[in-house]
């Protein structure tokens, strides 16, 4: 990604100046999309988000607190906004062009990334949210494709259109009961008691508890409780049954699909031998028998997984005392890019479509992996 200039000293408002490169995504049920783009008169990349205004009349309010809060927040591990803009129909948001969301990663990683990878990207997302619950503001979605990586290896929350602000102390109190408009793509990650909308309500910590969840999928190459109906996924959340790191300390699921469990609140695997019998599982299988995860590892997640919201540590306690966590800062290369390309020969991945091009030429096509901004295509209705 050419940055060239400042942005600061940029003139980025005439939609003119802008050559559209390609398609990335197509968002909010195809009323919107997310494109790849060069400023002309700058030659800087950037990823932008068109809405069709027309077809997003009931959530313009939506749209506006995305703008707001990213035009607020200024963070290396948030993802920014350069500029909004109105043009013809369609509401535009900047924001930087990122190489790859952490679950891209996954397609070079069929098995799981290594310990040392889930340590440098939990870190950077959980600074990330230690500014936002500074500035009192609750993410509630994240999950790896919500996690992008800059071409620096920096993580970079986005997703920031679920967010809610929560001031703790207020006179609404100091738990939260409202919930995200379009919650379906959020309900795998979400903390138990986000789901159980009862008077107790949720807070920061289920932004904890979310992060767990995804170090998980991202160790394990499977998203939390894959191939559940919402219904059981929820009765195994609310059970305190919650997935594990799979490895060679771990019973691992049998091949006809019957778990092993370990008991306790690890006790199920979480979706993770949905798919036993095919040849994918049991690649996996097999890999999973020859790694062993630290004890740290497994604790992280026994204390982010925790049933009960108040036993789980902050954000704070994880960044300055977490044994797993500081293996990040102990680390000889922060960046997880680069560690990923020495652990394993990683292709370049980008989600520009002029490089993909151009590297389609060099055998390497297929190869690349598109950056899921946001997805907001489903509809859901709590009974």
């Amino acid at each position: 990604m050419n940055s060239g200039p400042s942005l600061d000293k940029l003139n980025l408002e005439n939609p003119k100046d802008y050559h559209i490169e390609g398609l990335l995504d197509t968002i909010w049920d195809g009323r919107g999309k997310v494109v790849s783009a060069q400023h002309i008169p700058s030659k800087t990349s950037f990823a932008i988000k068109i809405f069709d205004l027309e077809k997003c009349s009931e959530d313009l309010d939506l749209i506006q607190h995305e703008a707001k809060t990213l035009r607020e927040l200024r963070h290396p591990n948030i993802c920014a906004i350069s500029i909004s803009l109105s043009f013809g129909q369609e509401a535009w948001l900047l924001l930087p062009h990122y190489h790859c969301s952490a679950a891209s990663i996954l397609t070079h990683f069929p098995v799981g990334l290594p310990e040392l990878a889930l340590a440098l990207i939990a870190r950077d997302v959980l600074l990330g949210l230690q500014y936002l619950h500074s500035r009192c503001i609750i993410h509630r979605a994240v999950q790896s494709r919500h996690i992008l990586i800059a071409d620096t290896g920096r993580c970079a929350l986005s997703g920031l259109r679920h967010s809610i602000e929560h001031r703790v102390g207020s006179s609404e109190g100091d738990t939260l009961h409202e919930y995200p408009r379009y919650p379906v793509p959020l309900l795998n990650w979400a903390s138990p008691e986000m789901l159980h909308q009862d008077l107790r309500g949720y807070s920061y910590s289920s932004d904890v508890y979310s992060l767990g969840l995804t170090v998980c999928e991202l160790a394990n190459a499977e998203q939390p409780y894959e191939g559940y109906q919402p219904t059981l996924m929820m009765v195994e959340k609310l059970k305190g049954r919650v997935p594990f790191l799979v490895d060679a300390s771990k019973p691992l699921p049998d091949e006809s699909g019957d778990e092993t469990t370990s008991g306790g609140s690890h006790g199920s695997s979480g979706g993770l031998n949905m798919n036993a019998g095919t040849d994918d599982f049991a690649d996996k299988r097999n890999a999973w028998r020859d790694r062993i995860f630290t004890a740290s590892a497994h604790e992280f997640l026994r204390k982010t997984l925790a049933l009960e919201a108040f036993r789980r540590p902050s954000v704070p306690q994880l960044l300055a005392s977490d044994a797993f966590i500081k293996q990040a800062r102990k680390a000889a290369n922060p960046s997880v890019l680069d560690y990923l390309q020495h652990h394993k020969r990683l292709p370049f991945v980008t989600d520009n479509p002029a490089v993909r091009a151009a590297a389609a030429a060099d055998d390497l096509s297929g190869q690349f992996s598109t950056v899921d901004i946001d997805d907001t295509s489903w509809e859901f209705e709590a009974s």
